[in-house]
């Protein structure tokens, strides 16, 4: 009797730990955040999507043809931005938090990078993707639903962020890299 009981518990307990976790915690970034911390805010279409290994794990190249730059070095007419996760052959590797692309698909980007090769990357994960799309009053700029938990204190201005006129993101954006704009902090002589 005890046999089955033991078996059933640890049946159980692998199950558990099978099971996905969907802890990604992530600092949420308001549109100054978002602005201030990326090396390239682009508006553009997504070319092509490729998956492949790297090492234990797979990468996906994503190619956007820039059609708009807003912040950063603009002279390509297209930019590689590289994320955690994809499908190669039958094997699919998803990493929660990661921003997802289609292949046609309009965007606007917030991008960091190194400096190396294929190093750009979204800023904030999926925080640094917006899809464009058509609206009746506008075009909008819409995130994906999300499964991570943003912390910090630009959690109401990120969820707040999930779908807006992209005009509005746009002047938001403007409005914060231009210096004369940015709060300054009055600080009394000693």
């Amino acid at each position: 009797m005890k046999r089955p009981l033991a078996f059933l518990a640890a049946a159980a307990a692998l199950l558990t730990l099978a099971a996905p976790a969907g802890a990604t915690i992530v600092e949420a970034l308001g549109v100054a955040e978002l602005a201030g911390r990326a090396d390239r805010i682009v508006e553009g279409k997504v070319l092509d999507i490729r998956s492949a290994w790297d090492g234990p794990v797979i990468v996906t190249d994503v190619v956007v043809g820039v059609d708009r730059c807003y912040k950063g070095d603009c002279h390509d007419e297209a930019l590689v931005v590289r994320v955690l996760g994809g499908a190669v052959e039958d094997l699919e590797q998803r990493v929660d938090g990661m921003a997802r692309f289609e292949l046609d698909e309009p965007v606007l980007l917030f991008l960091r990078g190194d400096g190396t090769p294929h190093a750009l990357h979204t800023l904030g994960l999926e925080q640094g993707k917006f899809r464009l799309v058509q609206a009746p009053d506008g075009v909008e700029a819409v995130r994906a639903d999300s499964h991570v938990k943003l912390i910090g204190p630009h959690q109401a201005e990120a969820r707040a962020l999930g779908r807006v006129k992209l005009d509005v993101l746009v002047a938001l954006v403007e409005r914060s890299l231009d210096p004369a704009e940015l709060p300054t902090l009055d600080v009394p002589p000693r």
